[in-house]
């Protein structure tokens, strides 16, 4: 259930128009990325997970056993220095349009930290974590 949530986030991220220059990885943190970075890259993962009324529908009788999760992503954003740090804003703000109103899962939080230069990577970073509530069934 998490390996395809993070999956078919990368698939939509991936997919935008707006996003096209950039490319989402399900993994987080990220492989070690070789510098100078050429295009912006983001590694997608998880940060944390609670898990409420797991097995509800074993308790209650039902036929598909199911729970709700709160899952904190982090994403790892690396952007060339030539696109400037503004390069970073503008890629962390499609990003959260696409995911607050197009991803089916319902955003809780975003959390941001400061920006850094790495000059291993010749890149500017940033983590972000976005909090989701999500439903899952046993196969679903």
């Amino acid at each position: 259930m998490i390996a395809r949530m993070l999956e078919e986030l990368c698939e939509l991220l991936n997919g935008q128009e707006t996003l096209r220059e950039a490319r989402f990885v399900p993994e987080f943190p990220g492989k070690r990325l070789e510098g100078p970075l050429r295009r912006p890259t983001v590694s997608v993962g998880v940060d944390s997970m609670e898990v409420e009324d797991a097995g509800i529908g074993r308790v209650a009788g039902g036929g598909a056993t199911g729970c709700r999760a709160e899952i904190t992503l982090g994403f790892g954003l690396y952007v060339p220095f030539a696109d400037g740090a503004q390069g970073l804003y503008r890629l962390l703000s499609a990003m959260t349009d696409i995911l607050l109103f197009d991803s089916g899962y319902a955003m809780r939080r975003l959390h941001c930290a400061g920006v850094t230069a790495n000059r291993n990577t010749g890149a500017f970073t940033l983590h972000a974590a976005y909090t989701f509530q999500a439903d899952f069934k046993r196969g679903g």
